[in-house]
């Protein structure tokens, strides 16, 4: 039952040569004596925070073709070793995104093709 994580020396969770493969979960929770502002971790002057958690690459790629509206499959120029139920970000190439934000965010489902090929939780709302 955690409000807040402040640090003033160093917390580390694994190493660069010894990853956390299992999942890391801190769940905060509101304070009713503080307010919103003290919920979550704060790194101090002079603190150090370090997660060192599984190694996923690339962390992005290109797609090897045009992702269509309405498509569930997303077809990469490199292999990936993302898993299902991690989320991605497809980024728009219109070209005036902050009027029309055509970003989307989707969970992987599953993972096709050695990698080259991610099914998608839902359909892509934009082309």
């Amino acid at each position: 039952d955690v409000g807040a994580i402040f640090v003033y020396g160093r917390l580390r969770i694994g190493s660069p040569t010894c990853r956390v493969n299992s999942r890391i979960s801190i769940q905060f929770h509101k304070r009713w004596w503080a307010g919103s502002f003290y919920q979550g971790i704060f790194v101090k002057p002079k603190g150090q925070l370090d997660i060192h958690g599984k190694l996923f690459s690339p962390t992005w790629t290109r797609l090897s073709r045009t992702a269509e509206q309405g498509a569930k499959e997303i077809h990469l120029q490199s292999s990936v070793n993302w898993t299902p139920k991690q989320q991605i970000l497809l980024t728009t190439t219109i070209w005036r995104d902050e009027w029309q934000n055509q970003n989307e965010v989707r969970r992987i489902s599953e993972i096709t093709n050695e990698g080259k090929t991610v099914v998608l939780d839902k359909a892509l709302s934009f082309a």
